[in-house]
């Protein structure tokens, strides 16, 4: 079709023209509605936690075989920035961040 029969069909059938420019209105009312946005966009850092327990071994202990293997391995991750942990009497705690995004083949 070329453009000067598209024109000429727009002017002759006004109504189908308006009825068509109507119905994509009101469907884009009703997709405007089901758009997230978001007023103010995520810059947490990505963290991976890491918790383990071992019940009857004491802090020294946590830290000597769980705490420094793990943060060791941790620190060969790629695009990690810090590494928090925290030993107690059977448990001990880890949090990697990471300003990038991680992906599964990392």
């Amino acid at each position: 079709m070329s453009l000067s029969r598209i024109v000429e069909f727009a002017v002759r059938r006004r109504g189908v023209v308006l009825a068509i420019w109507a119905a994509v209105f009101a469907f884009s009312l009703a997709s405007v509605r089901d758009l997230s946005i978001d007023a103010v966009p995520d810059v947490t850092n990505t963290q991976v936690s890491i918790l383990t327990s071992a019940s009857g071994l004491s802090p020294l202990e946590v830290e000597q075989y769980l705490t420094f293997p793990i943060e060791t391995a941790m620190n060969g991750m790629p695009r990690v920035d810090e590494i928090r942990s925290i030993s107690r009497t059977a448990v001990r705690a880890s949090t990697s961040g990471s300003r990038g995004r991680w992906s599964a083949s990392d």
